[in-house]
């Protein structure tokens, strides 16, 4: 018999005590020496240091002692642009695996792990996580700044990200004036760039220009075909940012090269197309209306365009689609098993919608619907009668994870695609089910997701991370219901 005894805390413990303790000076074999300079304002500081740890702990100090440079043989390396205070932090990280992050240092001490090349991801994700969560606006783009000149790729794109989904408070604060010439070429290729008004992200690329030297820079006007120097350089990035209206850019294209005639022959030109083009529009709004006639009363879609886009290609059933209406509210009707059998018993083909407490939109469709007809059930056990359907499925609109929507179809062969059951409201699935509406409690329940139907590639049938797809809980608080079939002819 054998029995593992591991004391982390008390070894971290005495390797502090080597480090920092007088009694550790006559076993020390090396120094770290940072030269006294007036720009850090600081004094010359001595570190006392064992060959064998930071060799062990630092792929910098393993590759000087290996090369037999001149600090191995000296025994002393120097340093003059880390202050005392980040060293001595790096150093008991080397020696004890603890280190104390503050918003003063996070940044220091990233760069200077990466400087001395410490093989520890755990170290740099939590800096990077702790820098990020840091951030706001009004420092974003210069720590932005720094990351890049640091080479910290991994920040740099954690920053860079934050300043795409901030950058309207960035523009506020005028910060974004700090940005280099490359980053502002792909923040306006973003299609995730969201500002206010397209002419904030105009107007702030012209007054970046202006701020900018560019007559002494790779984006020199001497250098473009134009005079216009804002759209000279957008001609320079090859691109015009798709936030940007189209017109803007027409504009400055004919602005030196047409005549005040043609140039309001073209204005009146433009001026015409945009009527036929807003007559074309107001024609497709009549006919997506007539479309949208099943949901105008829908408190959950809410005339969603994409949504319901979704929906009609995952049924692919244009009379139903068209025909269809809300037979069936939770808020309307009460969340009542027995008023849900009473008003879509037997009708046939049906979309189920759910809105939960969390506003998430998720819920599945029915060839079949809810039935005790013999003829379309396919077993009946006690009070539960199971109903195959091969063209059920569920599907996800929204959901915590931010997927994008998708329908999962109900398993082949499945002999339960629904269950009726006269005290529970619609049930995908078997009783214990993929996706099941106890009225009473107004709680829908997700925790045999996979059991009936396909789960997302990936995913395991039964695991948390099923159980959980739809709402981050296996137990969804339901805020609204609506069931929709077809009208009656």
């Amino acid at each position: 018999m054998t029995q593992n005894y591991l004391n982390l805390s008390k070894l971290s413990y005495d390797l502090k005590n080597l480090f920092i303790k007088e009694k550790g000076i006559e076993f020390h074999d090396f120094q770290i020496i940072l030269s006294e300079t007036k720009e850090l304002k600081k004094e010359k500081k001595i570190f006392n240091c064992h060959r064998a740890i930071l060799a062990s702990r630092s792929h910098y100090f393993k590759g000087l002692f290996r090369s037999k440079m001149q600090e191995y043989e000296s025994g002393k390396v120097e340093f003059n642009d880390i202050s005392p205070k980040i060293m001595e932090q790096i150093l008991l990280f080397i020696y004890t695996g603890n280190i104390i992050i503050s918003q003063e240092n996070a940044l220091e001490l990233l760069i200077y792990s990466h400087k001395f090349l410490i093989p520890d991801e755990g170290l740099f994700y939590h800096l990077e996580e702790f820098i990020l969560q840091n951030t706001t606006p009004q420092t974003a783009v210069q720590i932005l700044n720094l990351a890049l000149q640091f080479n910290l790729k991994s920040l740099y794109q954690l920053l860079f990200n934050y300043v795409i989904n901030n950058f309207q408070e960035i523009l506020e604060n005028n910060t974004y004036l700090d940005l280099k010439g490359n980053e502002w070429k792909i923040i306006l290729q973003r299609d995730d760039l969201i500002v206010q008004k397209e002419s904030d992200l105009l107007n702030a690329f012209l007054k970046w220009i202006d701020s900018n030297d560019l007559q002494n820079s790779e984006y020199s006007d001497s250098q473009f075909e134009y005079s216009d120097k804002e759209y000279q350089y957008f001609q320079k990035l090859g691109v015009f940012p798709k936030n940007i209206n189209q017109e803007m850019t027409e504009y400055y294209q004919l602005k030196k090269n047409i005549t005040e005639k043609k140039e309001e022959k073209y204005l009146n030109l433009k001026m015409q197309l945009n009527q036929l083009k807003q007559k074309k529009i107001q024609q497709k709004s009549r006919i997506f209306k007539r479309r949208l006639s099943a949901f105008r009363k829908s408190s959950i879609i809410e005339k969603n365009k994409e949504f319901i886009q979704y929906l009609k290609e995952w049924i692919n059933d244009t009379n139903f689609f068209n025909s269809m209406k809300i037979v069936f509210s939770g808020k309307k009707d009460g969340f009542s098993s027995h008023t849900f059998h009473e008003k879509c018993d037997n009708k046939g083909k049906t979309l189920v919608l759910i809105k939960t407490k969390d506003q998430y939109i998720f819920g599945g469709f029915s060839e079949v619907g809810w039935t005790k007809d013999m003829s379309k059930v396919s077993k009946k056990k006690d009070r539960y009668w199971y109903i195959k359907d091969d063209n059920s499925f569920l599907f996800t609109l929204s959901n915590p994870k931010n997927y994008p929507p998708k329908k999962f179809k109900v398993r082949e062969n499945q002999e339960s695609a629904i269950c009726y059951e006269v005290f529970y409201g619609p049930v995908f699935g078997q009783l214990y089910a993929d996706l099941r509406v106890n009225f009473p409690f107004k709680i829908a329940r997700t925790n045999y997701f996979g059991d009936s139907y396909h789960l997302p590639e990936g995913f395991i049938p039964k695991s948390k991370e099923a159980k959980e797809f739809f709402t981050g809980t296996d137990i969804s608080e339901i805020e609204e219901i609506e069931l929709f079939c077809k009208k009656k002819d």
